[in-house]
């Protein structure tokens, strides 16, 4: 009965009629992320309530790979790490939802550190369903790997779509498709804490927004959304910034009043946390003046509170 509901949960993932025989090797790969630009709650039509949200700052620094390899003689699905159960879950889901009795092992090499906000999970599940689908030779919509990832974690986030978009983590649903990609930016990302142990993500319960927090987030969507329109990395800059404070109160980040200080110092467009992680970006737009200067300098000013390791990133 439960596998029935989740098929009807995850929609017509696929026309049977189509699959081929499938392959004896096949691999799959996904980008992480950065944290978030915007998390909150936001009021959607459909569900006519509010519902979690978020939109993604992705990131190519790092990537999950998943290799498949087909065992004729079994029907179960092993993978190494033996950890990544998420990932293993995500293909077992895949394969039953196609109707298909098919084994194999997962390998998952991946550099991207755990529970830090990186999104490391749903890139392990994202590369374990690509590879799956490279296998079965099968395209599958943006959405229905959405809502496989989430049946297969619970909480996703949004790697999964080649769009910007606004995505309820939780249902698996995308609330606002943005018509532009990311403003060019320049971001210089750290750990707020070095002896922060990080997050899990199933752990942490839904946060309970205020009334105020509840408009203060609508104001932010429309900003975004206008941001994105208009390719405004500083009203970009803005909604981060304004995001990460109000789940300041919910999920502290060290010195981040002290952070956003050096941001306005040296001219950096704003800050963006991971709201379940402790990574924490400060962003520029590319033609600020002296910018590579600018990112040393604060480097340094990152020093007083024994923050050593930094990494840049950028979008072109």
């Amino acid at each position: 009965m439960r596998d029935a509901i989740e098929k009807e949960k995850a929609f017509k993932l696929i026309n049977k009629d189509v699959l081929r025989t499938p392959k004896l090797y096949s691999t799959g790969h996904s980008f992480c992320h950065h944290g978030e630009i915007l998390q909150g709650v936001f009021y959607n039509d459909h569900y006519k309530d509010y519902v979690y949200g978020l939109t993604t700052f992705k990131c190519n620094l790092f990537y999950s790979k998943a290799s498949f390899i087909k065992n004729e003689k079994s029907n179960q699905i092993t993978i190494y790490p033996k950890d990544k159960i998420k990932a293993k879950i995500a293909a077992e889901k895949i394969l039953n939802f196609c109707d298909l009795s098919i084994g194999g092992s997962i390998e998952i090499q991946s550099n991207i550190i755990p529970m830090v906000g990186y999104g490391s999970s749903t890139a392990d599940v994202l590369s374990t369903i690509s590879a799956i689908t490279n296998m079965l030779e099968i395209d599958l919509k943006e959405e229905s790997i959405a809502k496989l990832a989430i049946l297969s974690e619970h909480a996703s986030d949004s790697l999964m779509f080649k769009k910007e978009v606004l995505f309820a983590q939780r249902k698996g649903v995308v609330l606002d498709t943005y018509n532009n990609m990311f403003p060019a930016f320049i971001a210089l990302g750290f750990t707020h804490d070095p002896n922060d142990n990080g997050f899990n993500t199933l752990s942490m319960k839904p946060l309970k927004y205020s009334v105020n927090e509840r408009i203060e987030f609508q104001k932010l969507r429309n900003l975004l959304s206008h941001a994105f329109d208009n390719q405004d990395i500083s009203m970009l800059g803005e909604v981060s910034t304004r995001s990460a404070l109000i789940n300041q109160r919910y999920y502290p980040k060290s010195n981040l009043d002290a952070i956003i200080k050096i941001c306005s110092k040296y001219d950096a467009v704003g800050v963006q946390v991971s709201h379940s992680g402790s990574l924490v970006g400060i962003i520029w737009n590319p033609s600020c003046s002296q910018i590579f200067e600018k990112i040393e300098m604060v480097k340094e000013e990152l020093m007083r509170f024994n923050i050593a390791s930094t990494w840049t990133f950028n979008n072109f």
